[in-house]
């Protein structure tokens, strides 16, 4: 599920979606999602969904500023556990 907020108002994607790969990673577990996120490609991350392959980008400074808005809007206290 996507967190809306103003860095992803542009998503296309809304509610549930499989994500199938993030900057070129294919995500089979959560380790995954954390180094792909770690690897953007020229400053962006590309987030692929299935079934469609339809994909959706952001700006990695962008997001990295948004992450602790996020957090604090939907009451997460961390943003991993791993």
């Amino acid at each position: 599920m996507v967190l809306a907020d103003e860095v992803n108002a542009n998503f296309r994607i809304r509610g549930r979606a499989l994500v199938d790969k993030v900057n070129g990673i294919r995500i089979e577990k959560l380790e995954d999602l954390i180094r792909a996120f770690e690897n953007p490609a020229n400053g962006q991350h590309v987030l692929e969904f299935m079934p469609k392959n339809t994909f959706e980008c952001l700006e990695r400074a962008e997001a990295d500023k948004a992450n602790a808005n996020i957090l604090k809007t939907y009451g997460i206290p961390k943003d991993r556990r791993l």
